[in-house]
């Protein structure tokens, strides 16, 4: 059975477009939706920065900084 040009074109076409829409439906199912708590990110910032605050945010970027401050420098 000889299948002609445009069969074999039309066939990998419609093999592909199932494919894709397969690929699209199995990612879309696999994600899950996370509802944050957005109302926690939009309370406003204070705009005074005391210096307790500053000492805190130092004190917090110590704690988790991979490399100590004298080695960047």
């Amino acid at each position: 059975m000889k299948m002609s040009k445009w069969s074999v074109i039309i066939l990998f076409s419609i093999v592909a477009v199932v494919v894709w829409i397969g690929l699209e439906i199995f990612f879309r199912l696999r994600t899950s939706d996370v509802e944050p708590d957005y109302q926690s990110y939009l309370t406003p910032i204070t705009t005074e920065f005391t210096r307790v605050s500053i000492d805190e945010v130092n004190s917090r970027e110590e704690e988790f900084l991979l490399v100590e401050r004298n080695d960047l420098e």
